[in-house]
């Protein structure tokens, strides 16, 4: 199966219908008897590869998938408020890592510059 590729992965995005449809993907080899394991792995690396996803990202959201309606709302009650509290000390992260890698690549092109 064929995915479409996010070339850019700052600017990751995915729509519910893909999720679903790609934990459907992993979900149904994981049904198959353990001779398939190898076709289950591949299917799943290629869902990473193509589509982009983080390996720990996407296996959270195929085990909260996977789980009893009960467990998911206690966990999704647990989960959303810890994101939404979450959210702007990632933000800074992600903007503190962009700023050095900038750093870095600025002081490479003045090195190259003064060459």
């Amino acid at each position: 199966m064929s995915y479409p590729t996010n070339q850019n992965k700052n600017s990751f995005s995915i729509t519910l219908d893909q999720l679903l449809s790609d934990i459907a993907s992993a979900e149904d080899t994981a049904q198959t008897i353990s001779e398939a394991n190898g076709e289950h792995r591949s299917n799943i690396k290629g869902i990473l590869n193509d589509r982009g996803y983080h390996k720990k990202a996407f296996a959270d959201f195929r085990a909260m998938h996977a789980m009893s309606d009960d467990k998911f709302a206690d966990y999704w009650r647990t989960f959303k408020a810890c994101v939404d509290a979450y959210e702007a000390e990632a933000e800074s992260r992600i903007q503190d890592l962009l700023d050095r890698k900038g750093e870095e690549t600025s002081g490479m092109e003045a090195d190259m510059a003064a060459e």
